[in-house]
């Protein structure tokens, strides 16, 4: 997986979705799934401060909890928004470079590069899971995930008929970034619209 810009700071699970993963680098935080190589299905938009550590909550199986290079801490709900944190809060003034969560969900501590360790509670809205939480949150990631497998494969077809034109064999995905425009994006994004419409109408 090509994930990150530089190294990758954490890697980690879901605990309701285990073929799908978290991973902490550069300024983002992105969500994988293992049917989808190419990108991932999510992402949070690029930080102001490179983000550091981070984890998913044991209870609540759609918070991510990111702890970013200027001491703050932002709670993620992947069900609520996805282009912005539900909550973010200033733990300290130095950098925050870790972050791991109580298997209760309502505690989690936060590590500083100067050694210090911090201990909050998260309120009972963000610890305590919602009936329909692991459903909804299937629906996101298949939706995404399916979207993604709509990409890569237009990106196969464009590189097949680059190599038939050719007559050479294209390497890899960077190879056909250059070749692939905004038309051949629109014409995907449309076909994954046309088959969201028919499974929304067919419920």
């Amino acid at each position: 997986f090509d994930a990150h810009v530089g190294p990758v700071w954490r890697v980690e699970r879901n605990p309701g979705f285990l073929k799908n993963f978290l991973t902490v680098g550069d300024w983002t935080a992105r969500v994988w799934s293992e049917e989808c190589r190419e990108s991932s299905v999510l992402w949070t938009p690029p930080a102001r401060h490179r983000i550091t550590n981070g984890t998913w909550s044991p209870t609540r199986v759609s918070l991510m909890l990111l702890t970013q290079y200027d001491g703050n801490l932002s709670i993620w709900d992947l069900l609520r928004r996805q282009h912005e944190p539900v909550l973010t809060m200033q733990v300290c003034e130095e950098p925050l470079v870790t972050v791991r969560s109580h298997d209760t969900g309502s505690l989690l501590t936060c590590g500083s590069q100067k050694g210090n360790i911090y201990l909050l509670e998260l309120s009972q809205n963000l610890a305590t899971s919602d009936k329909n939480d692991k459903l909804l949150l299937t629906a996101v990631l298949e939706r995404e995930s399916k979207r993604e497998r709509i990409l890569e494969a237009r990106l196969r077809e464009i590189r097949l008929k680059q190599r038939q034109a050719e007559g050479s064999p294209v390497h890899s995905v960077s190879d056909m970034e250059a070749t692939l425009g905004d038309r051949d994006l629109n014409e995907a994004a449309q076909e994954f619209m046309q088959i969201t419409r028919k499974e929304f109408a067919a419920l």
